[in-house]
């Protein structure tokens, strides 16, 4: 198939079970239906089991006293929305 954009063929490469069409030449990224919501959802899940890990390696090292209440946020430089960067970094 070609880019849309610049007519040069695109590569297509497999992440976590998505294929992703991106052109070498303009760099850039083609989805076919479904695979965005597919990238999300692995990505959330990742993202989830990451966030319930630090939890508990905050609650570890500062255990909650009898009725207290705590929102535990990770450290700026830890925070990150998605890691989209796993599928895109070609």
């Amino acid at each position: 198939m070609l880019c849309p954009s610049c007519q040069t063929p695109l590569v297509t490469m497999t992440r976590y079970d998505v294929e992703i069409d991106f052109c070498p030449r303009c760099r850039g990224v083609w989805l076919d239906r479904g695979e965005l919501d597919k990238i999300i959802a692995h990505s959330v899940k990742h993202h989830e089991a990451e966030e319930r890990e630090n939890v508990q390696k905050v609650l570890a090292s500062q255990p909650l006293q009898k009725g207290e209440r705590r929102h535990i946020y990770p450290p700026r430089d830890v925070r990150q929305r998605f890691r989209l960067e796993q599928y895109f970094d070609f």
